[in-house]
């Protein structure tokens, strides 16, 4: 199963790469960045949404009470706006840094995150401490995009 989980987020790479490549044609075409973006993100939040719903009724999965959602803590409704400055940075820099270099920055940004998210095990993630192998492979990653925009 967990070969299945590691093809799916494999998968889920190649899906980010080729939405930037998409949303700067996109930007291309109407003009502007922020256009793009908001065309991106209406078109995925329109059919996300049907398609969402569409599984979910399908599993008939029970819907979260409104009391649950306002007992949330706010900080948990930022993932959309995460989403679209994800998008808008993207399309933005891509067509500055190409598509390696934009991608080996946000890998190495994701790892550097990620380490200090787990080491301290916040939101959420169980807590897997900072070792020497872990910042040794963060820093070989941060290296290989110098050398791929170098070079």
């Amino acid at each position: 199963m967990t070969t299945i989980y590691m093809l799916l987020a494999f998968l889920g790479g190649i899906f980010l790469a080729l939405q930037v490549g998409v949303n700067i044609q996109l930007r291309n075409w109407v003009g502007h960045s922020l256009f793009a973006m908001f065309i991106s993100i209406f078109v995925s939040l329109c059919t996300g949404t049907f398609v969402l719903l569409l599984y979910s009724v399908t599993l008939n999965l029970p819907w979260p009470s409104f009391e649950r959602l306002l007992q949330a803590p706010g900080w948990i409704w930022i993932g959309g706006i995460l989403g679209a400055l994800y998008v808008w940075f993207c399309i933005i820099l891509a067509p500055k840094l190409g598509a390696t270099v934009l991608f080996g920055l946000i890998v190495a940004g994701q790892f550097i995150a990620s380490l200090v998210i787990d080491h301290h095990g916040l939101i959420g993630f169980p807590q897997h401490p900072i070792t020497l192998l872990r910042i040794l492979g963060v820093t070989l990653l941060v290296l290989g995009v110098i050398l791929i925009r170098q070079f």
